[in-house]
């Protein structure tokens, strides 16, 4: 059940400080379905990710937190993220959460992707492991 939280939180956490504070704006002006009302302004400014994670989730529940949270980030002319959020599937760890943060993104994806044959994710982890050790 935690599986949207969790792609909430990690939409939200993946905000610069800009605009996640463009996020809390328009999140209290976004139309919302019958039935539903808006965080208080006042509420919104001192959350931080996780809080204000927790707050969409007790305003509107799992399921339209997720699509409320989507639905903001695609009129801040975020469609890609949105898309992450609402194609987010959580049924197993990606291998990225067990990295570092400075071993993520670009540098992951070149380090993983070379020419020829795929090796298995075993021999990647494998690899990524030893050139962790000799770094």
């Amino acid at each position: 059940m935690g599986n949207k939280r969790d792609a909430i939180l990690d939409a939200l956490e993946n905000l610069t400080v800009t605009e996640f504070k463009k996020f809390k704006l328009k999140l209290g002006s976004v139309q919302l379905r019958q039935g539903f009302r808006t965080i208080p302004r006042g509420v919104l400014g001192p959350l931080d990710a996780m809080d204000l994670t927790d707050k969409l989730i007790a305003f509107y529940c799992e399921d339209y937190g997720a699509e409320l949270t989507a639905a903001v980030l695609c009129d801040m002319g975020m469609q890609q993220e949105a898309a992450q959020l609402q194609g987010e599937e959580r049924t197993s760890p990606n291998l990225k959460d067990f990295l570092p943060t400075e071993l993520r993104g670009e540098r992951l994806l070149s380090l993983l992707v070379s020419p020829g044959p795929s090796p298995s994710p075993r021999a990647k982890w494998v690899s990524l492991s030893a050139w962790k050790m000799n770094a």
